[in-house]
């Protein structure tokens, strides 16, 4: 496996092999076991960009525009944090209160899920508009 060549992406390893992609590249392993593999059509149409499908779901009122699914993509950050949220805390498992943005069942991990402010500015984290769009945005 070269992994110099692959700038930026992933790899899902298997139990019958590896796969190594990137937004355009995609690689089997091991290669002489795949080496007849023929990728599907394209079926997902290709994105104006992440900027203008943002922007355009904001102009029409949804997210309808959007390849992607910013709901699902919210959820999928979350949970990709609170993985970090845990090692950094030291805990095998956290209990999430999505509805109130909080580590239920260990106070100390909490503290990795925002930043003490600064004496003047603390308001702004408690302020009752941004908690309510906190709370949607991790509604599940």
């Amino acid at each position: 496996m070269n992994l110099e060549n692959l700038s930026m992406g992933a790899i899902f390893v298997g139990e019958e092999g590896v796969l190594e992609a990137d937004y355009g590249t995609i690689q089997l392993y091991p290669e002489g076991k795949y080496s007849e593999y023929q990728r599907p059509e394209k079926t997902i149409p290709s994105s104006a960009g992440y900027h203008r499908e943002w922007i355009n779901s904001i102009l029409d009122g949804g997210a309808t525009s959007a390849l992607c699914n910013f709901e699902y993509a919210g959820r999928l950050a979350e949970a990709v944090q609170l993985g970090a949220v845990s090692l950094r805390a030291g805990k095998i498992k956290l209990e999430w209160d999505a509805d109130e943005a909080l580590v239920a069942n260990d106070k100390a991990a909490n503290d990795f899920i925002s930043t003490k402010y600064r004496e003047g500015w603390e308001r702004w984290r408690n302020d009752p508009s941004l908690r309510i769009i906190l709370r949607r945005s991790t509604r599940r």
